[in-house]
């Protein structure tokens, strides 16, 4: 009888393994369907924007540029922002990812007014003095000094200050440029050079003016009133600034009045 028992049992466990492998089979076939009502399950996350062409969108890019010009990025809120457009906070984040973006839309916006009105210089009668003044402009610098305080901690709006400075120094060394063919002059200093010094030293005036700092600003700009002259009639720049520098009989010959005609200096004061 034991032998028989034994005999039962045996059968019964080879039967079992036998059935294991379906069981396995089943267990891969639920598995694989799960997998598929999931992928079927799955929906386009990617979010959708309102249409750039929207009066509402142009209309919050409008506000958020006078503030910025304004008050400056610390006065700037959502809140704020939908208050001055007339619309709910969310819908900010309906035609923009976040406000990062919207930030980089204005500064597009901005920046692209400024290189029309710089190539247009390259038009003007007196081309070096038109790209002074713009260089001089103190809302100008003033914008863009506020977005390089946000690109410290943003990319992209790093990336699109960068793209911007460096199209523009592009076109300021074509005006150069321009001015020297146009008188037939070989430059002995590139034309990129005097572009960039020309720029720098007129958005540091400005900075610095901002600060109310003036010392020696006079001087400067009664010097360069007196080297964009003769630039602008010899086309040599080293000449300009050497002819400057030589000795004038009987003093300072300028009077109280160039320093007014300085270049920049009235539009910076009222700025």
């Amino acid at each position: 009888m034991a032998a028989t028992m034994n005999a039962a049992a045996t059968k019964k466990a080879s039967a079992s393994k036998k059935k294991a492998p379906a069981t396995n089979q089943g267990a891969k076939a639920k598995a694989a369907s799960t997998t598929k009502v999931s992928a079927a399950k799955k929906v386009d996350t990617t979010k959708k924007l309102g249409l750039a062409s929207s009066a509402t969108r142009s209309a919050l890019v409008d506000v958020t540029e006078t503030l910025i010009r304004e008050q400056g990025f610390a006065a700037i809120t959502s809140r704020i922002l939908a208050a001055k457009a007339g619309i709910k906070p969310q819908l900010i984040h309906y035609y923009f990812n976040s406000v990062d973006d919207l930030y980089v839309e204005v500064f597009r916006r901005g920046a692209e007014a400024d290189l029309a009105r710089l190539t247009a210089a390259l038009e003007a009668d007196q081309p070096l003095r038109a790209m002074w003044k713009l260089s001089s402009d103190p809302k100008a610098t003033r914008f863009v000094t506020e977005f390089m305080a946000i690109a410290n901690h943003n990319e992209t709006v790093r990336a699109e200050i960068t793209r911007y400075a460096e199209t523009r120094r592009e076109v300021q060394a074509e005006v150069v440029s321009r001015h020297l063919a146009a008188r037939g002059v070989t430059p002995r200093i590139p034309p990129m050079v005097i572009a960039v010094l020309m720029e720098n030293v007129a958005r540091g005036l400005v900075l610095e003016s901002a600060l109310s700092i003036s010392l020696g600003h006079d001087e400067v700009e009664i010097f360069l009133e007196g080297v964009l002259q003769r630039f602008e009639e010899s086309g040599d720049a080293i000449e300009a600034v050497e002819a400057q520098l030589a000795p004038k009989s009987g003093g300072r010959v300028r009077s109280k009045t160039a320093v007014e005609r300085a270049p920049g200096r009235t539009a910076r004061r009222r700025g």
